[in-house]
């Protein structure tokens, strides 16, 4: 079923999984409760007449490819393209799922040169919005390169049971 899903019906699912936040946005307080998950899967299932692991590989396989397609989006802006050069996806599920998920997978930290995570700065956002964990150590420390001054350790206001250098 999942390869002769119409286009309108893989519509109707990306919407009805949008819908369901505990899927696929891990801020959300149930993304990892099982006992949610599955409930969430099986309203999608019922609503679409489909078998949940039908629609996992249909969520799967359109994942992958919204991955892939943000990947060449990614990769053309850095390599120093002008605006016109950027990848434009022709993938028609592609503004859809961007919608809900860009933001996701533009959380992840971006590995530099010196391998320190960096934060990847949406141009919509501003600094009023910065979360403690979003500003790297050097920048907390206010450029003081004191070797005699102790780093402390602080808990992670956006991570819990996490620690960062401050």
């Amino acid at each position: 079923m999942t390869n002769n899903m119409s286009t309108e019906e893989t519509f109707r699912f990306i919407e009805l999984y949008q819908a369901e936040n505990c899927l696929w946005n891990p801020k959300n307080k149930y993304h990892k409760n099982k006992n949610v998950i599955n409930d969430s899967w099986n309203r999608i299932a019922n609503t679409m007449g489909v078998p949940i692991h039908e629609l996992k590989k249909k969520k799967d396989n359109l994942l992958a490819t919204f991955r892939l397609n943000l990947k060449r989006i990614i990769s053309s802006m850095r390599s120093g393209a002008g605006a016109e050069e950027v990848y434009q996806p022709v993938w028609i599920f592609y503004d859809v799922l961007a919608a809900f998920l860009t933001d996701v997978y533009e959380s992840a930290s971006v590995m530099n040169s010196e391998d320190k995570a960096q934060p990847v700065v949406n141009e919509e956002s501003s600094t009023s919005n910065v979360r403690a964990c979003d500003i790297p150590p050097e920048v907390k420390n206010g450029d003081n390169d004191d070797a005699d001054v102790p780093a402390t350790f602080q808990k992670n206001p956006c991570i819990q049971g996490q620690n960062v250098v401050l």
